[in-house]
């Protein structure tokens, strides 16, 4: 017997009522706006439902689910997506107004992390934009804090660069407890961030408190790495990412924050392909002229130093036995003198076989679908039929004379 059944949106999470007549679970909620610009106008948001017997016993599902899968992609067409507005903050995060004004704004998410505002000097005061004060996008990542200033006599400008959201958790390390190597966690996702974040950011950075679905089993952070790279690569292990959007709270109240919480991935290739056909721009290339075979070469001297070999296999795996000879093998040199051992020696030499060897790359941008850092979209070149699908790992908000365009980075592109 079903005791409670919950949908998962958003990384929000809301119980579906039972319907005594028709025995249907149902809830009421309202869709999220996402804010690109699309001919026409749809967004489509993934959901997860989680249902939980009278003996404890939980069942989820996903998009990915061969049965209803397809009935858990929501599809909503935008009243209003452009344009996008900033709103500048006090540092306590009263709200100032909007960001009218500007001669440019760049805001990088997933490379550099952080962002530009120029103003015109006649146009900038202390009131409206000063040291510590918030730039955001409410309800989405857009955003950051104002931590550096430069001034331009010769242009009359003003210059305010900080860090995103994303950038300032990479200004925090986590460090193994007293008495260990490293730090090992368990649980909840959510619960998990929450215990790594801890009062880092005081009340700026708040996790959400709804429970995410998603478990984490004994992930063994890297010894002194970022919270936003620990994070990051502990929710990839099973197939999720960190969501981050600004809210702005209750009116009259001093609550406004920067929410983070962890969600399924979604994988837009199955459900959207993306192609000449489409909205989606792209340019593709396949790369087949790269390394296959790497010797390592660590510490010793002549016949003493340590010598691994690594090969690129068939399915681009790496691994110790040949796969390519005569014309198709590629040879180079890998010296690495300072690897302590062995085992160092073999890590560090996939990681630079991986940069060395074949790749396919797709560099995209696109029109009609919102897609986050961490989720996956798919392509296919009609004129040379190759296909790929790549993780988003990065996304440039460009706004200049009042236009806005938002530009997408793929895991792999130059």
């Amino acid at each position: 017997m079903v005791m409670k059944a919950e949908m998962i949106y958003e990384g929000g999470t809301y119980e579906l009522a039972r319907d005594n007549q028709t025995g249907y679970y149902t809830a009421d909620l309202r869709a999220i706006k996402r804010a690109l610009p699309s001919i026409e106008t749809y967004s489509y948001y993934p959901v997860m439902i989680r249902v939980t017997d009278e003996a404890g016993n939980v069942a989820v599902r996903t998009i990915a689910d061969a049965e209803i899968g397809p009935d858990l992609l929501l599809i909503v067409r935008e009243k209003q997506l452009f344009p996008l507005k900033y709103i500048i903050s006090n540092t306590l995060g009263e709200e100032l107004g909007y960001v009218k004004d500007a001669d440019r704004i760049d805001m990088d998410i997933g490379n550099t992390n952080d962002f530009e505002l120029i103003l015109n000097t006649g146009v900038w005061t202390q009131d409206m934009y000063d040291w510590g004060y918030r730039i955001f996008i409410p309800g989405t990542e857009y955003g950051g804090i104002l931590e550096e200033q430069k001034t331009s006599t010769s242009e009359h400008t003003i210059t305010w660069r900080g860090y995103t959201w994303r950038g300032l958790l990479s200004q925090k390390i986590i460090q193994p407890p007293a008495g260990q190597s490293h730090l090992t966690v368990s649980g909840e996702a959510n619960a998990i961030i929450r215990q790594v974040l801890g009062d880092r950011f005081g009340s700026l950075f708040v996790v959400d408190q709804e429970d995410s679905g998603i478990q984490i089993s004994r992930y063994q952070f890297d010894r002194y790495c970022t919270v936003l790279d620990g994070i990051t690569k502990m929710l990839d292990t099973v197939g999720a990412r960190l969501r981050i959007y600004y809210d702005q709270g209750e009116p009259g109240r001093l609550n406004a924050a920067v929410r983070l919480c962890a969600v399924a991935v979604t994988d837009w290739s199955d459900e959207l392909e993306y192609s000449q056909d489409g909205k989606l721009n792209f340019t593709t290339v396949d790369y087949r002229r790269g390394i296959n075979h790497l010797i390592c070469a660590g510490s010793g001297e002549e016949e003493e130093r340590t010598i691994l070999h690594l090969y690129v296999q068939k399915d681009g795996s790496i691994g110790i036995s040949r796969y390519y000879t005569g014309l198709d093998e590629r040879e180079a040199l890998y010296s690495y003198t300072s690897a302590q051992d062995e085992e160092t020696l073999r890590k560090d030499g996939i990681n630079r076989l991986k940069e060395l060897m074949n790749y396919s790359r797709m560099d995209a941008t696109i029109d009609n679908v919102d897609v986050d850092i961490g989720d996956i979209i798919g392509g296919r070149d009609r004129i040379t039929g190759m296909s790929l699908k790549q993780p988003v790992v990065g996304k440039i908000l460009q706004t200049q004379d009042g236009k806005t365009s938002v530009e997408y980075k793929l895991k792999g592109e130059e």
